[in-house]
C-alpha cells in the first residue's frame, strides 16, 4: 500500500510540471505551423517578376480583339509574366527558409519523446485501470484527434473512452475554452492540450488494476 503510494505521490509531483508545460507546447507547435503555412504563402505571390517563356499566343475565337487606338497603332502589349502584387525586403529566399524553420519547430514541438514512441511498452502488472476516461474535444480539433489516438494506443488498460463533444454544450464551452483536449479520468483532469505519453504511462503504471468481473 504504502509503494502504491508513493509512486502515484511521484507522478503527481512530476505531473504538476510537465503539465504546465504540455499546455503551451502544443499551442506554440500550432501556432507556428500555421504561421509557417500563412508565410509560405505569402511570399509564393510575393517578390519582383520572374522571368518566363510567354504564353503561346490564344486562339482569335477565345480571346476579343482588342480595340485598336484612334491613331490607328496597335494597343500594348500586356506584360508576362503580369507583376506581384508586393515585394517583401531582402527577397524571397530569407522569407521561405523561416517558414521553413518555423515548421520545424512546430513539429518538434508537437513530437513525443522517443520513449513515448516504444509500441512494446507494457505495465509492470497488466490489466485495466481506472472506472472512467473522458475526452473533451471539439469540432476541427487536430490536437483531440492526436490525443484519441494515443488513448486507444494504451486502450488496453483504459475503460471505454467517452468522448464529449463542447461546441453542443455552452457550459462546457466556457469552462475549458483552450484548454481543449482536456482527458479526464476518474473525475481528475489530468492532461489539458496534449497527451503526454510517458506521463500517461506512469499514471497507469502507478495505478493497480481493477479485479476481474465475472
Amino acid at each position: 500500500m504504502n509503494d502504491e503510494f508513493q509512486d502515484t505521490s511521484i507522478y503527481s509531483s512530476e505531473h504538476a510540471w510537465e503539465e504546465s508545460e504540455g499546455r503551451w507546447r502544443p499551442l506554440l507547435g500550432s501556432f507556428l505551423l500555421i504561421a509557417a503555412t500563412g508565410l509560405v504563402f505569402v511570399a509564393s505571390i510575393s517578390g519582383p517578376p520572374q522571368p518566363g517563356a510567354p504564353p503561346p499566343p490564344p486562339k482569335p475565337e477565345d480571346t476579343p480583339a482588342e480595340p485598336a487606338k484612334r491613331d490607328g497603332s496597335p494597343p500594348p502589349e500586356k506584360p508576362w509574366p503580369p507583376p506581384a502584387p508586393f515585394a517583401l525586403p531582402w527577397g524571397r529566399a530569407p522569407w521561405f527558409l523561416a517558414a521553413l524553420s518555423m515548421g520545424l519547430g512546430g513539429t518538434l514541438l508537437l513530437r513525443q519523446p522517443r520513449e513515448a514512441r516504444d509500441h512494446t511498452w507494457q505495465p509492470s502488472v497488466p490489466g485495466r485501470r481506472f472506472e472512467s476516461v473522458l475526452l473533451y474535444s471539439r469540432d476541427d480539433c487536430h490536437l483531440c484527434h492526436l490525443a484519441l489516438e494515443t488513448l486507444l494506443d494504451h486502450r488496453e488498460f483504459l475503460p471505454p473512452i467517452e468522448e464529449i463533444n463542447i461546441d453542443s454544450d455552452a457550459a462546457l464551452a466556457e469552462r475549458f475554452g483552450t484548454l481543449i483536449p482536456v482527458i479526464e479520468i476518474d473525475g481528475i483532469e489530468r492532461f489539458h492540450g496534449q497527451v503526454s505519453v510517458l506521463l500517461l504511462r506512469r499514471l497507469i503504471d502507478a495505478t493497480p488494476p481493477r479485479p476481474a468481473t465475472a
